[in-house]
């Protein structure tokens, strides 16, 4: 079953999330070199003071421009969920794929293997939808699936915005419409099996 959070629990699972993530960095780091380690929580500790003095300031997000749709973009997927069950799959597959990340996230890391969870009360509105971390760190008021796996991609998995007219991005934003559906009960099963 699917598990929603308020805004502000999104916001502290974010925060806890990003800690999570730096101390498991600096673990790692001092365990292969004492010297290493003191660097790395320094540097955790310099981002941590950074994050937060960014988000009192409430500046934009500096990809913020990357992972809007582009002018004459055309999906490659069909947000109304018409998208065929191999495309889905592909989307699967890379939902859990934890290479499209430069910190060993994958979209599963917060939204389980199955795209069941981490979702808030808005995911059951079809995309595009108000989401917290879309307005709260990139300013958008609405997303559309292919701009919520750029947003994922950008912020909790550290890594560039997947190319607008790749195929990995079509099958990602095909899956998280897939997930919305199932997540409303307006499909059941799996990839539209």
């Amino acid at each position: 079953m699917f598990q929603t959070f308020t805004a502000q629990q999104t916001v502290l699972a974010e925060e806890v999330s990003s800690t999570s993530i730096m101390l498991a960095s600096s673990h790692r780091s001092a365990e292969a070199s004492p010297e290493a380690g003191s660097e790395a929580e320094a540097e955790g500790e310099a981002e941590a003071e950074g994050e937060a003095e960014g988000e009192a300031e409430a500046a934009p997000h500096p990809k913020a421009a990357l992972v809007r749709r582009p002018d004459g973009y055309t999906p490659q997927y069909d947000e109304r969920g018409n998208n065929p069950a191999s495309l889905i799959e592909h989307g699967e597959a890379l939902f859990n794929d934890v290479s499209l990340s430069t910190n060993g996230l994958s979209c599963a890391s917060c939204h389980g293997a199955k795209g069941d969870v981490g979702f808030q009360t808005s995911f059951q509105q079809p995309f595009p939808h108000p989401v917290a971390m879309g307005t709260n760190m990139f300013g958008m008021e609405t997303v559309h699936a292919d701009e919520m796996v750029q947003l994922c991609m950008v912020a909790p998995m550290a890594a560039d915005p997947l190319p607008w007219d790749s195929e990995e991005l079509a099958a990602l934003a095909a899956y998280v419409v897939h997930a919305q559906q199932r997540f409303t009960g307006e499909v059941e099963g799996h990839c539209n099996r």
